[in-house]
C-alpha cells in the first residue's frame, strides 16, 4: 500500500499526465439545451455565458479585460487561431461570409446556394475536432 510522501510524490507527478490525457482526448463537448422556456449553452457539462470580443489581434487585451470568447471575421488561419485562442483559454466563432443579394448573390441559384453551404461545411469540418 502507497502511504504517505510515496503517495503525494505519485500524485504529483500523476496530475500532469492526466491533464495532458485530458487535452489529447479531443474537443470539449458543446450542446444548447432548453430549459425552464429558457435556451442555455453549456460547454463541458457546465452553462457557458459568452463573454466576447470581435477581431483576432489582440486576444491579450481580450483575456486582460474579461472575455472569454472571440468572433473573427473570416475563416482565414484557422488553425493558427484555434491555437492561439485556445492557449489562453478562449472559445472561437468564425465568422462566415454569407453571400448578400444586394451584392448580386442569388438565393434563387439552387447551384450558387449548395456551394456556399458546402464551403461552410468545410470549414467546420476541418476544424471541428480541435481542443
Amino acid at each position: 500500500m502507497i502511504q504517505g510522501k510515496h503517495f503525494l510524490l505519485l500524485f504529483l507527478l500523476g496530475l500532469p499526465l492526466a491533464m495532458i490525457a485530458q487535452e489529447a482526448s479531443g474537443p470539449i463537448h458543446v450542446e444548447v439545451k432548453q430549459e425552464n422556456g429558457k435556451w442555455t449553452l453549456y460547454r463541458g457539462g457546465k452553462p457557458y455565458f459568452i463573454k466576447g470580443v470581435g477581431g483576432q489581434n489582440y486576444l491579450d487585451r481580450a483575456v486582460a479585460y474579461g472575455a472569454n470568447s472571440v468572433r473573427t471575421w473570416g475563416s482565414g488561419e484557422a488553425v493558427a487561431v484555434l491555437d492561439e485562442a485556445h492557449a489562453k483559454g478562449l472559445t472561437v466563432l468564425f465568422g462566415l461570409w454569407v453571400g448578400q443579394e444586394r451584392q448580386g448573390f442569388d438565393y434563387d441559384d439552387a447551384k450558387a446556394v449548395k456551394a456556399q453551404l458546402e464551403q461552410f461545411r468545410e470549414v467546420v469540418k476541418s476544424n471541428k475536432n480541435h481542443p
